[in-house]
């Protein structure tokens, strides 16, 4: 049976006592799920018990600050983890899904300036978003669709999406932010069992 664990359920504000920005986990057969990576995100997850070696793949919904100023410490804890136990992450990699290439790029030279073992222990192939299917592996289906929280793009590439989740026969449609309600109409389209 899946489980959600909410990391971080404010997103766009200053920081306010027990709340963190935008982040959550769906852990279902042994392996973890990442969805948005707010501050703190790591953290909480790690002194939530959640196992950080079975980190599977991590889907940002767009590159606002809220929503991935806790991404790169995700990523160094998670190589933390694998040179404490000498091991690997579920497939011996983690899957990074991204709206925008620039944003995986810039966050790979941090990373090499900040700890260049990381890329000698872990592989972190990188996919981007695009709408529609994204992600199938039996256990998990995740479908995107873009939205307006950041414009429309006049170069018609969208940096901003919302999450459409199916795991364990139920459906979690995820906004990210957006602009208008209506965007997650074709989401929801037959219902859903929760909307975030």
């Amino acid at each position: 049976m899946a489980k959600i664990r909410f990391l971080g359920t404010c997103s766009g504000t200053e920081p306010f006592e027990n709340m963190h920005h935008t982040s959550f986990v769906i852990e279902e057969k042994g392996r973890t799920y990442w969805f948005d990576a707010g501050e703190n995100c790591s953290r909480l997850a790690f002194l939530q018990g959640v196992d950080m070696l079975s980190v599977s793949s991590i889907f940002i919904s767009h590159p606002h600050i809220d929503h991935i100023g806790g991404l790169l410490n995700l990523i160094l804890l998670i190589r933390q983890q694998i040179w404490r136990k000498d091991g690997n992450p579920v497939d011996g990699e983690v899957k990074l899904f991204v709206p925008l290439d620039e944003l995986w790029e810039s966050l790979r030279k941090l990373i090499n300036i900040t700890d260049s073992r990381v890329f000698s222990v872990m592989n972190i192939p990188t996919k981007t978003i695009k709408d529609g299917l994204v992600f199938d592996n039996g256990d998990i289906r995740v479908t995107t669709l873009h939205n307006e929280h950041e414009g429309i793009p006049e170069d018609g590439i969208w940096n901003s999406y919302s999450f459409a989740i199916e795991v364990a026969g139920k459906k979690i449609v995820y906004s990210g932010d957006i602009e208008w309600l209506s965007e997650l109409d074709a989401l929801v389209d037959n219902g859903c069992d929760m909307l975030i």
